[in-house]
């Protein structure tokens, strides 16, 4: 009895199981196999690694100035207005540290461990870890803009305090909910209401949500931007709003492709068929997107600033809207491949200007004739 008992006690004290971490398991395993896939096309591999240093490269200047602006922009908002400063940063950040959470609890919920017996302590220590991870990188990001800005040493103690703050008020405010909840549905709109089905319907309908109420009230806040003047402050106002709702809409029609490529899988549906019914909606977004903002252009600039967005958008929306019916079956892919293409097209552009239309050709037609042999 004495011997069986110590044996159980050594089981015990020597097994693994509470100290095993399957997400920390998954990630190590997921890394694994995409390493192996890398090494598996070494050609591949190579080409995109090349192709990210010329994006890198064509990008260093504009962002180097972009990031001189940005630091002179936020040590101006600190000077002249600290309160609000503060404010605004504090709810950027309370709103990440919410964001991440939901996010968190989404994945959690729908994820491989969902109907695993994880223990309470495991989920505690990987919340405390989205939290440290968001923090610091909180931390990085407002160190290097206060670094650019210059500023004093009073808005580093503001920028510490209002990261420690962030997700102390989220949990707490996760953890008690005074107003009940609203059980509605996030889909909701006019456009689901008519019409037969088809791929170019469920993008309308896609793309109605991004009309609701709730998604462009946020656009709306871009009318307390204008300053008082003529009135044609307000239509440009106006006319930057429904930019913002096409762009919702645009991202909202690619994953139209994506979930029909899901979902029609199984049916014998050809990919020319798939495709031609998932095009009239992003093709109408981007004429209009193009015609609005060269209108915008012409408004306050000349007609060659005009001609920029008139060619240069259905350039690079054709480029995306192919990278993602190439890629259709591999969503993570697209956006890798979308820049490798912009890269080439950029590096081209900045080379040889004249051979770019040439080169932008030759990739629609490679990537259209790729996406109908997938």
């Amino acid at each position: 009895m004495a011997g069986d008992g110590t044996s159980n006690a050594s089981l015990k004290s020597s097994s693994p199981v509470t100290a095993f971490d399957p997400y920390h398991r998954q990630a190590l395993l997921t890394w694994r196999n995409r390493i192996a896939r890398w090494r598996a096309d070494p050609m591949q591999t190579g080409f995109h690694a090349l192709a990210g240093l010329v994006l890198a490269s064509v990008l260093v200047l504009p962002g180097g100035r972009a990031l001189h602006a940005l630091g002179a922009a936020t040590a101006q908002a600190i000077e002249r207005f600290p309160g609000a400063t503060a404010l605004f940063a504090g709810a950027l950040l309370f709103a990440a540290q919410r964001r991440a959470r939901i996010a968190q609890q989404r994945a959690r919920a729908n994820d491989w461990f969902a109907a695993q017996p994880l223990s309470p302590t495991l989920r505690r220590s990987r919340q405390r870890l989205r939290v440290l991870l968001q923090a610091m990188a909180q931390a990085l990001l407002g160190a290097a803009l206060l670094a650019l800005a210059r500023a004093p040493a009073a808005a580093w103690g503001v920028l510490a305090s209002l990261i420690a703050a962030a997700p102390l008020l989220d949990a707490a405010l996760a953890h008690r909910q005074t107003w009940p909840r609203r059980h509605r549905s996030p889909r909701s709109t006019v456009f689901a209401a008519h019409g037969r089905g088809s791929l170019w319907r469920w993008q309308v309908i896609e793309g109605g949500i991004a009309l609701a109420p709730r998604r462009l009230a946020w656009l709306l806040l871009l009318l307390l931007l204008v300053p008082r003047g003529p009135a044609q402050l307000i239509l440009v106002a106006l006319l930057l709003v429904g930019i913002g709702v096409a762009v919702m809409g645009w991202w909202r029609a690619l994953a139209v492709l994506f979930a029909a490529q899901r979902w029609l899988a199984a049916q014998p549906l050809p990919a020319r068929r798939l495709l031609l019914g998932c095009l009239p909606y992003p093709l109408l977004l981007l004429v209009g997107g193009s015609a609005a903002l060269a209108g915008l252009a012409l408004q306050f600039g000349s007609p060659l600033l005009a001609a920029l967005p008139a060619l240069g958008l259905p350039a690079l929306g054709s480029l995306a809207w192919l990278c993602a019916a190439r890629h259709r079956r591999h969503p993570p892919r697209a956006g890798l491949a979308f820049a490798v293409h912009l890269s080439l097209l950029l590096g081209m552009v900045q080379a040889v200007p004249p051979l770019a239309p040439l080169l932008w050709l030759g990739q629609v037609v490679w990537l259209w004739r790729r996406s109908l042999a997938t």
